[in-house]
């Protein structure tokens, strides 16, 4: 069943908060997502998916290459709508891989996680 933007932002946003995303976190989320439905009531478009991300994202210049960090945020605050609209889920976040242990440090590393 398809969702209108209103439908999608709230159940992005439990989805978001059920992850255990912090309120503010939440809150940036929200503040794109009412810039979204803002786009798409000044178009009378009623549902947010592939074609209507495309269009919005090239209205607003945000081509994946040359983002800011700013620009990102936004970029994966969309795509979120956009995943939950098309499959009813939020998109895989990526997150930062922890580093491997140098080798100059990687015995005294395995003493301390032994101790611990």
């Amino acid at each position: 069943m398809r969702k209108n933007i209103d439908e999608l932002m709230s159940q992005a946003a439990q989805m978001l908060a059920e992850l255990g995303y912090k309120p503010s976190t939440v809150e940036h989320y929200e503040r794109t997502w009412q810039k979204v439905k803002q786009w798409c009531v000044e178009r009378q478009i009623a549902w947010f998916g592939v074609d209507e991300e495309h269009q919005l994202l090239e209205a607003w210049g945000l081509h994946e290459n040359v983002l800011s960090p700013s620009s990102r945020s936004m970029l994966r605050h969309i795509r979120t709508l956009r995943s939950l609209a098309e499959d009813g889920s939020l998109p895989a976040f990526s997150q930062a891989r922890p580093e491997d242990v140098p080798v100059q440090f990687q015995e005294v590393f395995e003493a301390y996680s032994s101790h611990l």
